[in-house]
């Protein structure tokens, strides 16, 4: 297992790769932001700095169109072979992880059975826990090992609540306990860990970190932290300077943290 801190997520490894072969060939930031003008995309120098700091999130499109941007900077084929490196470990969410080489079969259309076993994790339940684990968790069950065929139960997440304790071996009893619960096998579980997002949340809204989570979820669909970075990306306003993002980043979370409260005070109401 390669464990969180082995592995960097993907818009840093490509915003490497974006450097590395800007630098090859003596380009200026400038450059790639004027190109990618001129594919559509509103890039700005401080945007393609913040892209090479692996601050900026890609979407699918802009992650297509960065070879052809590439390609015509450099003067020479650049593919996105030559952005991830085959050996990178790459953190693809909080239960996915894949080596370089996986993701690039992955983009180019691979199955899964064409990954060579143990260049893609798809559940982190194995690894140890953190010493700070708390002693209740949120267990979400996003696959089915063994879905019964003659089922017509309507597929989909299901949450529940479970007592762990700490290390590999509490880890894997949650699974069990999870599927002796329901009578069935899971091949894919994602146990829902509050961010240092719900941590300070918590403190102001005088919660647990562990209800700050359920209650982000049940209103968004999405933690708090990931909520707020959703809104961040959709803002048209949100522009380049590095000091304007987390200004926006503060101003949302503690729009979105005032949401929560209300939340809050509604169910005691109740």
């Amino acid at each position: 297992m390669w464990g969180v801190t082995n592995t960097r997520p993907l818009r840093q490894v490509i915003g490497e790769g974006v450097r590395r072969a800007r630098e090859a060939v003596g380009a200026r930031q400038d450059d790639v932001s004027q190109v990618a003008r001129v594919h559509g995309l509103a890039w700005s120098r401080a945007k393609v700095g913040a892209l090479e700091n692996g601050e900026k999130a890609i979407s699918a499109e802009e992650l297509m169109l960065l070879p052809l941007i590439l390609s015509k900077v450099c003067q020479r084929p650049v593919r996105m072979a030559d952005l991830i490196p085959p050996d990178v470990l790459i953190r693809l969410s909080s239960t996915a992880s894949a080596r370089g080489s996986a993701a690039l079969k992955i983009l180019a259309g691979a199955g899964l059975h064409d990954v060579r076993e143990g260049d893609l994790e798809l559940s982190p339940v194995s690894r140890p826990l953190p010493e700070s684990w708390p002693p209740r968790m949120d267990v979400e069950v996003l696959e089915e090992a063994d879905p019964s065929p003659d089922s017509h139960e309507k597929a989909g997440p299901e949450r529940r609540e479970l007592v762990a304790g700490k290390g590999e071996d509490q880890a894997s009893d949650v699974i069990r306990q999870l599927a002796a619960s329901k009578g069935r096998s899971y091949g894919l579980v994602r146990l829902l860990v509050p961010s240092e997002t719900e941590r300070k949340a918590a403190k102001r809204l005088d919660e647990t970190p562990e209800t700050v989570l359920r209650l982000s979820r049940g209103l968004w669909g999405l933690s708090l932290a990931e909520e707020r970075d959703r809104l961040v990306d959709e803002r048209a306003d949100a522009g380049d300077d590095p000091g304007r993002l987390r200004a926006l980043r503060g101003r949302i979370t503690r729009q979105l943290v005032d949401r929560l409260a209300e939340e809050i005070q509604r169910g005691a109401k109740r």
